[in-house]
């Protein structure tokens, strides 16, 4: 975040998606200081696969919720379960989030292609811009 410079263009609602991973501690770093720096609200989310990760979900929202409180940065969040690109997707729509920013695990080669990305699935469909942090 040196030398951030909040831009012309409207920042007034951030969004993070996070997962609990140190990319996703990275990127929650990242938002905190652009909104403290921007004077912007942030909104954290956190997706679970299936119905045994939300409690962990909610956990890292709690963390999250609780960095930004320390900095009196305006914050919500919320953990969901589904498809973590979609679900991040959808939020930042109802949200109207200027901005999504999230963590990259850097895969690469044959583990990508199994996988996919959920941070390149979200570049790939979102209607706003995302801020990839990498830790």
């Amino acid at each position: 975040m040196n030398g951030l410079v909040c831009p012309a263009a409207r920042m007034e609602k951030l969004m993070v998606a996070i997962d609990g991973s140190k990319y996703s501690d990275a990127a929650a770093s990242e938002a905190i200081g652009i909104a403290k720096k921007c004077g912007s609200s942030l909104f954290v989310i956190s997706v679970a696969s299936t119905d045994t990760e939300v409690a962990s979900a909610a956990g890292n929202v709690k963390k999250v919720t609780g960095m930004a409180d320390k900095e009196n940065i305006h914050i919500e969040g919320i953990a969901v379960k589904g498809k973590p690109y979609e679900a991040i997707i959808e939020t930042a729509k109802q949200k109207r989030a200027d901005l999504v920013i999230m963590g990259s695990h850097g895969r690469t080669g044959l583990e990508r292609l199994l996988m996919g990305s959920v941070t390149e699935r979200v570049i790939g469909h979102s209607e706003v811009a995302v801020l990839v942090v990498k830790a």
